[in-house]
């Protein structure tokens, strides 16, 4: 091949590449450029995950999760005019947001849950309105020396323990120990949570393997009324909900277990997850 084929054939091939490249430029469409995320394509998805993003780490244009933070606790609280920490209103945000949290978020966030279950009832200990709680039951929301045992807005009067609650406090603090894989943690938080699933195992009717909740003792809000009896009563009815959380902290309470050595306590979380399973229509 003679010199000046040869330089006109690279000569084509470049430009020939360089069509390619913008044509291709062309097909991807714009680039977004974030701090958290960068990329080709849909720019107003890539911009909505950075906003996400930039809402979880302080942030001088956004609201974002130092906003929430508490030095009364070092930890957590639900706003400025709601000085506690719920377990229904963090429910969603925590468990989605435990893969992608950092210290200090992480320690904040079990100082909080902390004042869930340190307070756990008891048998004994009086909390709002004077409650006593039965063994193993967490709570609507929890403060420094205060704890509800029961949902604390609609009719009070008639509203049956936090039971959905503690199901979901269990799966938010296994989820955390999952996570960290922290030995001594999982020491200190295992035997608690031992104590929340057999309060809920206490409202297990045998013949159907559902459980047994009145008003209010679902996860979010009062917006479950139970049994309404003939009388205009309320009572006790199984409630789906309960099933669904307990399971799922059940799969969560079966690989601690597991964890921590325990694999015959283990053994019987499954056998009860199972029937519980069972008993869902």
């Amino acid at each position: 091949m003679r010199r000046r084929d040869f330089l006109g054939t690279v000569a084509g091939a470049a430009a020939a590449s360089a069509a390619a490249a913008l044509r291709g430029e062309a097909q991807m469409g714009p680039r977004f450029e974030g701090r958290y995320f960068a990329g080709e394509g849909d720019v107003a998805y890539l911009e909505l995950l950075e906003t996400a993003a930039r809402m979880y780490h302080p942030d001088p244009e956004f609201q974002n999760l130092s906003m929430l933070y508490s030095p009364a606790w070092n930890g957590f609280v639900e706003g400025p005019t709601w000085g506690a920490w719920w377990i229904q209103n963090s429910y969603g945000p925590s468990y989605c947001s435990l893969p992608f949290l950092t210290e200090p978020y992480t320690t904040f966030l079990q100082n909080s849950q902390d004042l869930w279950f340190d307070q756990m009832g008891d048998g004994q200990r009086q909390g709002f309105r004077d409650w006593v709680a039965p063994d193993g039951c967490l709570c609507d929301a929890a403060a420094p020396n205060w704890i509800a045992y029961k949902q604390g807005d609609g009719r009070v009067d008639i509203h049956d323990w936090g039971l959905e609650f503690t199901a979901a406090g269990i799966v938010l603090q296994a989820e955390l120990l999952l996570i960290s894989r922290d030995l001594d943690a999982l020491a200190r938080y295992l035997p608690k949570l031992e104590r929340c699933a057999a309060f809920i195992e206490s409202r297990r009717d045998p013949q159907t393997d559902l459980f047994l909740a009145g008003p209010a003792g679902n996860l979010l809000a009062p917006s479950y009324a139970g049994w309404a009896k003939p009388d205009g009563t309320y009572g006790q009815a199984y409630l789906a909900g309960l099933s669904v959380t307990y399971i799922a902290a059940l799969d969560r309470l079966i690989e601690l277990e597991k964890l921590a050595g325990r694999d015959r306590q283990a053994a019987v979380y499954e056998e009860r997850r199972a029937t519980a399973r069972r008993g869902l229509p």
